[in-house]
Order: C-alpha cells, then structure tokens, then sequence
C-alpha cells in the first residue's frame, strides 16, 4: 500500500513538472508576437533557445503549427527555433515543411528584423538555405530574384548561382554582374564575383560573349575569372588606361584593393604586356612583370596571381561567409 503511494505521488510530481514545463515553454512562445513591448519577443527566444536540447514535449508541434501564423514577427522568430530544434533532433532537410521553407525565403527581406549576434532572421536564414542540400526553393528564390527588395534579390542570386539553378541563369548573370560594378562597396563585388565563378566556365564564357563591361572594377573580376576559367579574353584598351591609372595613382596605399585588382587583371590579360610596352608603368607593376615573366597561359597567370593576392583566389566557404556578412552589415548599418 505504501509502495503504491509513493508511486502514485512521484508519477502526480512528474506530471505537474511536465505540465510546468509546458506552460513557460507556452507562454514564451506567446511573448513572440509582435506586441510592442520592448525586448519582450526577443528575451523569450533567448530563453527558448536553452530549452531545445532539453526537448520539450509539445514544442516541435508547436512551432509547426505556427509556420502560417499571420503575425510576421511570431513566424520569423518560430521559424529560427524550429530550424534549430530540427538540427538538434537530426531531423533530415527532405521532412521540413514547405511553409518553413518558404518563411527562410521571405525572411531574406530588409524587414528590419536584427537583433546584433542574438538573431538577425535575413543572416541566419541565408545561412541555412546556403546550406541546404534538399527541397532547395528555387521557384521561390527565383521570385525574390524578380522581387523589389534589394537585399532579398541579392540572397537570391548568390542562392541560385550555389545551387547551380541553370534555369534562373540570366537573370543571375544579371544581378550579381551589377555588384561588380565600383560602387565604393568592395564587399558586395567580391561576393558576386566567387558565384560567377562558382558557376562554372560555361557561364563564364556567356558572359564575355554577351556582355560588356561597363566600368573597370567590372572588366577586372570578369579578366580574372575568364584567367581561372582558361578562357581567352580582354578588354578595350579604354579599360586598360583606367587599369594603369589606377595603379599608378599616389591616392592609394600599397594595401589598397583598386591596385591589386588592376594589377591582377593587366597581369592575366592576354593583351596587357602589349598595351604596357613603352609605358611608364610603376615599380610595383614592373616587379610582378619581371616575376612572372615564365608564366604562360591565362589559367596558370591566374593561379600565379592568387599566391600574390589570395583574396582574389575563389573559395566557396569565403564566399558564403562573405555574403552572409553583407547581408548582416547591412541590416545592421539600415537600423
């Protein structure tokens, strides 16, 4: 009879701490909602967090069941705890909900949404569909891609252009090839640069057929990828002035990226000894001449530069940290 108690009274404790347990986990996930009280959503996503390895009953359902939510607020933050307790659970891409997905794509939008290294949806989100390797939202990102927000077009096209997403190809040429463009933001051009050269020379090739190069920052990356690729090209000797002028300019440090990169491109260019021959070129210039002298061949001329200039060398995890730090300067810097 006692034994029967004592069983009777620990199975009524471990209930009521279930139950206990599920009402904060349930009222935390109420404080999401965008209810105007400061810091309110963000200190009950803080506390959620800590309790996804401890898996609490109920909560995946939960947060399930809140993918379609109309508060937008409530699904970006469910969103992040649903994709990070899928991860603890071992939970494989090909079983996550269609509307969690769609809600990692529409949080790519500049909605403001930034809580420094505690949650920035657009960052994080990118992150996680950079990653995917199944039910990858092409028809989705393609959207976005044709969508007004510039920050959601941009993840967009560094998204397709990783997954290969041939049938999106023009109009990622045509996005990311505008980043290249010198509009003083040297982060966004190097970002589109590694994923017009992630994909692939064929693409490459494209490009140089069907594109010219509207300023000289924008000339020197595609010199530089068609080097990578093997593939023979140059630019108008107008790009070329615009190159040696850039190098010879006192304005710039030696630690300045303009030189580097025009150096790089004057370098590979199958025509650039050419257009140098009897002009007054700086020392600089003239020591990675003399250096380079027996390398032969754009592909190899390439690979000689990166040794000199790494940060030039494509590198798909440099690439997507590169974009994701975009994405995050730039919601922190609109706040």
């Amino acid at each position: 009879m006692i034994l029967c108690l004592i069983s009777a009274s620990l199975a009524f404790l471990a209930s009521y701490q279930v139950n206990e347990v599920n009402e904060e986990w349930a009222s935390l996930v109420e404080a999401l909602r965008s209810d105007g009280i400061r810091f309110n959503a963000l200190n009950a996503y803080s506390k959620l967090i800590r309790m996804i390895p401890e898996n609490p009953p109920g909560l995946r359902e939960k947060l399930e069941s809140l993918m379609d939510d109309r508060d937008y607020q409530l699904r970006m933050f469910a969103t992040e705890l649903l994709v990070r307790l899928y991860r603890e659970r071992g939970i494989p891409e090909s079983k996550w909900p269609e509307a969690l997905i769609r809600n990692l794509v529409e949080g790519l939008r500049d909605d403001r949404i930034y809580y420094g290294n505690t949650f920035s949806n657009a960052t994080n989100f990118f992150q996680y569909l950079y990653e995917l390797k199944e039910n990858r939202p092409i028809d989705l990102l393609v959207k976005e891609l044709k969508g007004t927000d510039p920050q959601s077009r941009f993840a967009a096209a560094v998204l397709l252009a990783r997954y290969g997403a041939s049938s999106a190809r023009e109009d990622v040429n045509k996005e990311l090839l505008r980043y290249l463009l010198d509009d003083g933001i040297f982060e966004n051009a190097f970002v589109a640069y590694q994923m017009l050269i992630q994909m692939g020379p064929e693409n490459t090739r494209r490009i140089v057929k069907e594109f010219e190069p509207k300023d000289w920052q924008q000339a020197a990356f595609i010199q530089i990828m068609t080097g990578y690729h093997g593939i023979s090209w140059s630019p108008s000797d107008r790009m070329r002035k615009i190159w040696l002028e850039k190098i010879s300019s006192p304005s710039f440090t030696p630690y300045s990226f303009e030189p580097k990169l025009a150096r790089a491109a004057l370098y590979i260019d199958p025509q650039g000894e050419r257009f140098l021959k009897d002009k007054a070129i700086p020392e600089s210039m003239r020591r990675m001449l003399r250096a380079g002298r027996g390398v032969h061949g754009q592909r190899e001329r390439a690979k000689w530069v990166f040794t000199w200039f790494p940060v030039l060398k494509p590198d798909e995890r440099e690439g997507k940290h590169q974009a994701s730090l975009v994405i995050f300067v730039g919601e922190s810097t609109r706040l």
